[in-house]
């Protein structure tokens, strides 16, 4: 499938505030994408996004999270990091998001900047509510193996952000499936636990390797942040 040109994206963006590109196949938890609409003067007629906020690889190689506004304070494109993307509003009503990774491009034009997120690996859309969905679950395992390998680093803290930024999105989102898979192998219990998440590793995983974009030896997550 060809992707949408800027004109196009900026057409279907007419009269919203922000959107989700389409899943890379029926069962994925996530998106291949995000479109964000920041206008100059809000509508008031759909939720009016005023700030994106997100991890971006700087020009010293290393994550740091972001906002941007209407006017583009980086120059575009940018590489994106693994994290939490936040969309707020002017009342400060927020949207979250999870991303493996990826890049962010902008479309600029007189009234309004179009940003919009690309990822091979799919981007979580955060429930705002209590119950957790898949999605939050994948986000909140990704997050909790990040934040075990952090330690291992001690006070190296620019050196664990720069490989932090050299992860690809898919070299990632394949560790972390293949980490939480091989957990669920080792501690039955824990499909029980979990059994929706359970079922989409799996399902993940099998469209994966029918895509033919699963390793031979898929590389966990410790080794992947693992110190030098």
């Amino acid at each position: 499938m060809e992707e949408p040109t800027s004109a196009a994206l900026l057409k279907h963006m007419e009269h919203l505030g922000y959107d989700l590109l389409p899943q890379p196949h029926p069962r994925c938890p996530g998106h291949q994408g995000l479109l964000v609409a920041i206008r100059r003067t809000p509508t008031l007629a759909h939720f009016d996004p005023e700030a994106l906020r997100l991890p971006v690889v700087d020009t010293q190689g290393l994550v740091t999270v972001t906002t941007f506004h209407q006017e583009p304070i980086l120059r575009l494109p940018v590489s994106v990091a693994v994290g939490r993307i936040l969309v707020s509003d002017r009342v400060d009503k927020r949207l979250g998001f999870f991303s493996f990774g990826g890049t962010l491009e902008g479309v600029t034009r007189p009234d309004m900047t179009l940003y919009v997120v690309r990822s091979p690996a799919p981007l979580l859309a955060l429930s705002p509510g209590f119950r957790p969905t898949v999605a939050d679950q994948l986000a909140a395992e990704t997050e909790a193996l990040i934040a075990r390998n952090r330690v291992r680093w001690g006070v190296n803290d620019t050196l664990f952000r720069q490989r932090l930024a050299q992860l690809a999105p898919m070299e990632l989102y394949v560790g972390v499936l293949h980490t939480l898979l091989t957990q669920y192998a080792r501690t039955p219990a824990l499909r029980h636990s979990f059994p929706a998440l359970y079922t989409t590793l799996q399902a993940e995983k099998e469209w994966l390797m029918r895509e033919g974009r699963w390793p031979a030896q898929p590389t966990p997550v410790d080794q992947l942040l693992a110190p030098d």
